[in-house]
């Protein structure tokens, strides 16, 4: 009589190695936790459901890595940095510690600092309005050759020709006859001050026009910071001298190259009073140094 040998398939997944991958930030419940804010372009390009916890080569808490990133050719460029795409804490707190620059400066500063001493070089971009996501106006790049400099020149109204150069020679001609060369040459100077005034306001409307609207629409490197919580221990022992009182502070950036993300993280770090922003902004730095693949299997 032959005999078959049956395992129980409890006993085989028991004996089985643990091979499970790593579950990514939008499958954990901080992430479904309604009071959990976070970047309105991280939310945009879905990165949390690829960003994965504690890459190598990082201290941040979670990071997202797109095959394409590399840093040596973002280091040959100069990156466009929203620093101040900054959230507020949900507790009055954080909202006062903001407001006193005690999270969102040192955050950024950190951030910024941390990534020039590897080479990272970021132009600040200025917001126009309150809005995450809003025209903007570069400033502090040096205009490096001859073609930038003319792009960047303002732009001259063109001279009169043709048919319009012939008209105002009629009218100034006639003006110095019935009035004279003093009062012909005042409305000529009139004409000549309400066509350009014509002319730039169509110019403010064809740049206003074409000019990007969000930082995802901007060509090149974007590199935008959040700061999605600040929260401080709001006990007693805060007004009490030399009483350590613990803060936290969450921040996540997008790095995104013409409009797609190519790099994404997200941080929490805790410390003594205002300690815990500059900490938070160092480490979210280090996923620059991110060792690719981000996930293991």
């Amino acid at each position: 009589m032959r005999h078959s040998l049956l395992i129980p398939a409890a006993l085989v997944v028991l004996a089985a190695p643990a091979m499970a991958a790593p579950k990514p930030f939008k499958e954990t419940k901080d992430y479904r936790d309604s009071k959990t804010q976070k970047g309105y372009l991280n939310i945009k390009f879905d990165t949390y459901s690829k960003m994965f916890e504690e890459p190598d080569g990082t201290d941040v808490d979670w990071a997202f890595v797109d095959p394409s990133f590399d840093i040596e050719d973002l280091r040959k460029s100069v990156v466009s940095f929203f620093p101040d795409s900054i959230g507020r804490g949900n507790d009055w707190a954080g909202y006062w510690g903001m407001a006193f620059g005690w999270y969102s400066n040192p955050l950024s500063t950190s951030f910024e600092s941390a990534l020039n001493t590897v080479g990272v070089r970021l132009n600040h971009m200025v917001k126009q309005n309150a809005q995450p996501n809003v025209v903007v106006t570069p400033y502090g790049v040096p205009v490096a050759t001859q073609a930038q400099a003319a792009a960047a020149a303002p732009e001259k109204m063109p001279e009169l020709s043709g048919m319009a150069l012939q008209i105002e020679k009629d009218r100034y001609e006639e003006d110095k006859k019935n009035l004279g060369v003093e009062e012909a040459a005042k409305r000529s100077e009139a004409r000549e001050a309400a066509r350009k005034a014509e002319w730039e306001k169509g110019q403010t409307a064809k740049k206003a026009e074409e000019a990007p609207k969000n930082p995802e629409d901007m060509p090149g490197y974007v590199l935008v910071l959040y700061l999605t919580e600040s929260k401080v221990n709001t006990g007693a022992a805060m007004w009490v001298p030399f009483v350590p009182v613990t803060n936290t502070t969450t921040g996540e950036f997008v790095l995104l190259k013409d409009g797609k993300p190519v790099l994404a993280a997200r941080h929490n770090s805790v410390g003594a009073y205002t300690g815990s922003a500059p900490k938070c902004g160092a480490a979210l730095a280090t996923a620059f140094g991110i060792k690719k693949p981000v996930s293991k299997s």
